[in-house]
C-alpha cells in the first residue's frame, strides 16, 4: 500500500515537474518574442527596415497572434518592396483569413500594381463575407474604368465584330486586333468587317473576298458597287443601285429587287423596297410585310442586336423581336440598339436616356446625345463632350472626348481627341 502511494506522489510530481517545465519553456518564449519584437521596432525607428523585418519575422517563427503587431512587419516590408512586401501582404491573408484589414491590404497591393483583376476578385471576396470595407469598396468601383491607350492616329474607328474592329488611317482601310496591333495594316479603298474568317475589301478599284492573312480568297461574277462581309453563308451585294444577296461563290444575281439589304445576324435580315422595310429570312422569305418605315441598321450592317430589332412605324421607334412582333408599347424619337444584355439609349424631344429590354425607362431622359450600354458602360455627351457614365447615371469617364462609340465586350471602345481616333482597353480585360 506504501508501494502505491509512494508511486502516485512520484507521478504527481512528475507532472507537475511537466508542467513548470511547460510554463517555464513558454515564459522564454514569450521573453524571446518580446525580444525581437522591441529589436524590430528599434531597427524600424533608426530606419534600418532590413533588419527590423528579420526580428519581426523570428518573433513570427514563434507565434503571430496579434494583427497590429502583424501591420507594424508589413509597413516595413512596403519600404523595402520587391519580394518582401509580396510575401508579406499574401502571408497575411494566411494568418489572418477573416481580417478586413488583409483585405484591404491585399487590394491596395492590386490596386498599387494595377492588377485590377485582382483588385475585383479580393473585393468580391471581402464583399462575400460581409468584411469589405469602405477603402476595398473604393477601389473595386475605380478598377472597372482604368484603361490605357492601344492604338492612335485614326482617321475613323469602329467596334470590334468578334476578335477584329475595322479602322480607317487617312484614306484607307485595316483591321486592328484587341490589343490594338494590327491585324492587316490600312491600304485598302473600302473594307466590310470579318464575320468569321473573310471580309470584302475594295482594293485598287476591285472588290473581293480576302481572309485574316489579307489573302484573296474570292472574286465576284462580276464588279460590284458594292460588297460587304460574308454572314450566314450569304453576303448582300449592290449593283446599279440595287441589293440582292449571293452565297460565298460570290456569283451576283441575274435580278436583285431589293433597294437596300443588310448583312444577316442569325437568320434575319431587312431589306427595303420602295419607302417600307421587311424582315426576311435566310431562305428570302419575309418575315414580316413591308410595314416599317425605317429600320435601324447599325455599325456592322445588321438589324437585330441582342435579340431586339429597332423599327419605325407612324412616326415612331419601337422594339420588336425576330418575328417582327412588338416586344413594347413604348415608343420613341430614336433608339440606338442593344449593343449588349444591358441598357439601350433613346431619344424624347431633344434629350436622351435608357431603357431595358422591356422598353422601360431606367434613366430619365437628361443627356444631349447618348449611346448604348455594353461592360456597364455607355456613351453620353455632357456640353461640347463625350465620356461614360454606369448604370447607375454617375461619370465614370470624364467627358473630355470629342466623340466616342460604345464598348465592345473585350473591353475595349474608340474615343477621338484633336479630330484623332484611338483605342482604349479597360485594364480589367488585360491578358
Amino acid at each position: 500500500m506504501k508501494v502505491r502511494i509512494f508511486a502516485i506522489i512520484l507521478v504527481v510530481l512528475a507532472g507537475l515537474g511537466v508542467f513548470l517545465a511547460v510554463i517555464k519553456v513558454n515564459d522564454d518564449k514569450q521573453d524571446q518574442f518580446d525580444s525581437y519584437i522591441e529589436l524590430a521596432r528599434k531597427n524600424a525607428e533608426k530606419n534600418i527596415p532590413y533588419n527590423s523585418v528579420n526580428y519581426y519575422e523570428r518573433a513570427f517563427d514563434i507565434k503571430c497572434e496579434d494583427e497590429n503587431v502583424y501591420l507594424e512587419y508589413i509597413k516595413q516590408c512596403e519600404i523595402l518592396g520587391g519580394d518582401f512586401y509580396y510575401d508579406a501582404i499574401h502571408d497575411y491573408a494566411v494568418r489572418f483569413p477573416e481580417s478586413p484589414n488583409q483585405y484591404e491590404s491585399l487590394c491596395k497591393f492590386y490596386y498599387d500594381g494595377q492588377d485590377y483583376k485582382s483588385v475585383f476578385k479580393v473585393a468580391l471576396e471581402a464583399k462575400d463575407k460581409g468584411i469589405a470595407t469602405d477603402a476595398v469598396r473604393e477601389m473595386f468601383v475605380d478598377s472597372r474604368y482604368k484603361y490605357k491607350y492601344i492604338k492612335g492616329g485614326l482617321s475613323d474607328a469602329t467596334p470590334f465584330l468578334g476578335k477584329y474592329a475595322r479602322v480607317k488611317r487617312d484614306e484607307f482601310y485595316g483591321f486592328i486586333e484587341d490589343s490594338g496591333a494590327f491585324l492587316i495594316f490600312p491600304k485598302y479603298e473600302e473594307a466590310g468587317f470579318f464575320a468569321g474568317d473573310s471580309t470584302a475589301v475594295k482594293d485598287q478599284g476591285e472588290w473581293m473576298m480576302i481572309n485574316e492573312l489579307g489573302y484573296k480568297v474570292a472574286v465576284c461574277s462580276q464588279e460590284p458597287e458594292s460588297l460587304s462581309y460574308i454572314s450566314n453563308g450569304l453576303v448582300p451585294v449592290e449593283v446599279g443601285e440595287k441589293y440582292g444577296y449571293m452565297d460565298t461563290a460570290l456569283v451576283i444575281p441575274e435580278k436583285l429587287e431589293y433597294d437596300y439589304a443588310s448583312n444577316f445576324r442569325g437568320s434575319i435580315a431587312a431589306v427595303k423596297k420602295g419607302e417600307k422595310w421587311a424582315l426576311i429570312n435566310t431562305a428570302f422569305e419575309q418575315i414580316t410585310d413591308y410595314k416599317f418605315d425605317d429600320i435601324y441598321i447599325d455599325e456592322f450592317n445588321t438589324c437585330i442586336s441582342n435579340g431586339v430589332v429597332i423599327a419605325k412605324e407612324n412616326g415612331k421607334y419601337g422594339l420588336y423581336d425576330a418575328t417582327g412582333a412588338s416586344l413594347s408599347e413604348a415608343r420613341f424619337d430614336e433608339i440606338y440598339p442593344f449593343v449588349s444584355e444591358e441598357y439601350a439609349a433613346v431619344r424624347v424631344g431633344d434629350l436622351w436616356g435608357f431603357i431595358d429590354k422591356t422598353g422601360q425607362v431606367v434613366i430619365k431622359p437628361q443627356y444631349e446625345a447618348a449611346k448604348s450600354f455594353c461592360v456597364g458602360l455607355a456613351p453620353v455627351k455632357v456640353g461640347d463632350y463625350w465620356g461614360y457614365i454606369n448604370t447607375d447615371g454617375k461619370v465614370c469617364i470624364d467627358c473630355t472626348f470629342e466623340d466616342c462609340i460604345p464598348f465592345s465586350e473585350n473591353g475595349v471602345t474608340a474615343v477621338k481627341e484633336k479630330d484623332s481616333w484611338s483605342y482604349i482597353k479597360l485594364l480589367l480585360y488585360e491578358n
